[in-house]
């Protein structure tokens, strides 16, 4: 058993800082994925934070879930401490929601949400394959990792493994495999840049903590994967086609990656073809979608 690295101060300073980036990120997603009108389970259910950290997903995703909120918040994480704290916040944050540890048995078929955030670069095969069965279960999946190379094939690969039960909310907007995982794109990986708040700028403790510790804060990565069960996907996420990351924009040209059910190409644009979507792609925006392919 490893030893626990977190102290209650360290907590507490990492939620005021690490986890509001993570937070962040989670908004982008979350709020993607409601744009989607994906909703919660109309009956009691329940969400479950799956290496709960500080608690960071779990608050995030309760201040979006509007008035269906959960029954109760289950938290598991190797870490008691981290565990207790997260609880406690919560329990402050949303008083009328039970919430509780818990001990990885599930004692009922109450339908359940499951969070998973930035754990893939923690886990054995063992767990991961636990992990997995878990999702296999949940009534939508949300799970967010840093957008690094690595991470974001793991991501990729679980998203194939769990296809079989599950649709694709997000990012994908296609059900087929995915065209990041063949030969000629290994070189390329799934990722995005989510936006921090603009306050932050004007914040003279986020600025210090982004010149002390290297950070451009204007920089949040990530890889994400939204999955629902097999039962009311939405048809209209269907007809586009994503930008992955960011465009390379050069002076009146740009280059890009685009993701469809056909696979994913890349792809070159004259400004002179397409000034409207050229100019969307300077906006950098986090869900980049076009109806159609342009053409190079």
């Amino acid at each position: 058993i490893r030893s626990d690295y977190w102290t209650p101060d360290t907590l507490a300073q990492y939620d005021l800082s690490f986890a509001r980036r993570i937070g962040w990120k989670w908004e982008a997603v979350l709020r993607e994925a409601i744009s989607y009108e994906w909703r919660p389970p109309k009956e009691a259910w329940v969400l479950i934070d799956w290496g709960c950290g500080t608690g960071i997903a779990s608050e995030t995703f309760l201040a979006f879930a509007g008035n269906n909120k959960p029954r109760q918040v289950l938290l598991t994480d190797r870490s008691e401490l981290a565990m207790t704290f997260a609880r406690n916040k919560l329990e402050v944050l949303f008083p009328a929601i039970q919430t509780e540890s818990w001990d990885g048995v599930l004692s009922s078929r109450v339908p359940f949400v499951l969070l998973v955030s930035h754990v893939l670069n923690e886990l054995d095969d063992t767990t991961l394959s636990r992990l997995e069965c878990l999702a296999r279960q949940a009534h939508a999946l949300f799970w967010i990792e840093s957008g690094a190379l690595v991470n974001s094939r793991k991501l990729m690969e679980m998203r194939r493994a769990l296809l079989s039960a599950h649709y694709v909310i997000a990012p994908c907007l296609h059900q087929e495999n995915c065209g990041l995982l063949t030969k000629a794109n290994e070189r390329h990986w799934c990722h995005y840049f989510a936006a921090p708040p603009n306050a932050i700028f004007q914040d003279r403790d986020w600025v210090r903590f982004g010149r002390e510790l290297g950070i451009d804060l204007r920089s949040l990565p990530v890889s994400y994967l939204v999955m629902r069960k097999k039962s009311a996907h939405p048809e209209s996420l269907q007809s586009r086609s994503r930008v992955i990351g960011h465009p390379r924009l050069f002076k009146g040209s740009g280059r890009f990656l685009l993701c469809s059910a056909g696979g994913v190409q890349e792809l070159s644009l004259k400004k002179s073809q397409n000034k409207a979507l050229f100019k969307s792609f300077s906006k950098r925006q986090f869900a980049a979608y076009i109806d159609a392919t342009p053409k190079a």
